[in-house]
């Protein structure tokens, strides 16, 4: 699913950087700073709940938007920990959910930038 997504934004004109896990997902964002987070919940050795608190908790990484893309069926209390920390939640069974949150923080983005 990661090399799907990751092809469909290289076809939308996105630079994509891809983890195989949270770990090396944390230490990218920190590194290269990315527009947006694309984020399952469920991944190897730190979840994706893990995943944002540790974005969050960094200053480096605080700010950058989280989009939630994941197969799970998240319970009203996983949405509502999640309503202030991340900036959508798609579904893998919806792609083009996920495209066009991606457009709605780009979008954001550049209304920030000119500002």
């Amino acid at each position: 699913m990661m090399e799907l997504v990751g092809t469909v934004l290289l076809s939308k004109g996105f630079q994509v950087v891809q983890a195989s896990n949270g770990q090396q997902g944390l230490q990218l964002a920190a590194s290269h700073r990315p527009d947006v987070v694309i984020l399952d919940l469920i991944m190897p050795g730190i979840d994706g709940f893990q995943v944002i608190e540790r974005l969050r908790a960094n200053p480096e990484t605080k700010k950058i938007p989280v989009v939630i893309h994941t197969g799970v069926a998240l319970t009203h209390d996983e949405r509502q920990r999640l309503a202030h920390q991340v900036q959508s939640i798609t579904c893998k069974t919806e792609p083009r959910t996920l495209l066009e949150a991606v457009d709605r923080v780009e979008a954001l983005n550049g209304e920030t930038s000119a500002a």
